[in-house]
């Protein structure tokens, strides 16, 4: 009784999976099924500002999307107070951060080290919209987080940004080393 009962849930999810997919496509809300972009030697022309362009399938991307919410939401301990965000692209983060975070602090995978209109955008709306902590729009280059002070950090988070700071001529090895630089002991 209880396979038949969870064989029927996991169809029943299936479809329901196929359907948002289906009605997302429909609606272009989603642009997971966008063509990827051209290409050249150096870099992706032009780099677009959300990880629905990533050339994933939907499925694919809502599995990330939730792994990364499920990574930030269950591994940053509560007690965490200040947030430093590596290579910021949206305001995805605001909404996979516990609210028990007080400061969130942005840094870019942009060449010249700034936010992007859009990801400042972004940011804001979500933090009205989930009533969360401040967030603090600093622009600097994630591999330099000159306005970030030596061990006064709780939690240092990247989602996605590897490959844009390689794009934009930054190292992440670098901005591994910067986020240990500014994580408190036990960080």
């Amino acid at each position: 009784m209880a396979k038949a009962r969870f064989h029927t849930m996991r169809g029943w999810l299936r479809q329901f999976t196929v359907t948002v997919c289906l009605v997302l496509a429909q609606l272009q809300i989603c642009n997971a099924f966008a063509p990827p972009l051209p290409t050249t030697a150096s870099r992706t022309i032009p780099r677009q500002t959300t990880s629905l362009r990533m050339g994933l399938d939907l499925v694919t991307y809502l599995r990330t999307e939730f792994i990364s919410a499920a990574l930030c939401t269950n591994q940053i301990p509560r007690s965490a107070d200040i947030c430093v965000q590596l290579g910021t692209e949206d305001g995805r983060a605001v909404n996979f951060i516990p609210r028990t975070i007080q400061k969130l602090i942005t840094s870019s995978a942009e060449e010249d080290g700034k936010l992007t209109v859009s990801t400042r955008r972004q940011l804001r709306q979500q933090q009205e919209r989930r009533q969360a902590g401040i967030v603090e729009y600093v622009d600097q280059p994630a591999d330099n987080l000159f306005a970030v002070e030596d061990e006064s950090v709780d939690v240092v988070i990247s989602l996605t940004a590897a490959q844009r700071m390689k794009d934009s001529n930054q190292s992440w090895k670098k901005s591994v080393q910067e986020a240990a630089r500014v994580l408190k002991p036990g960080g």
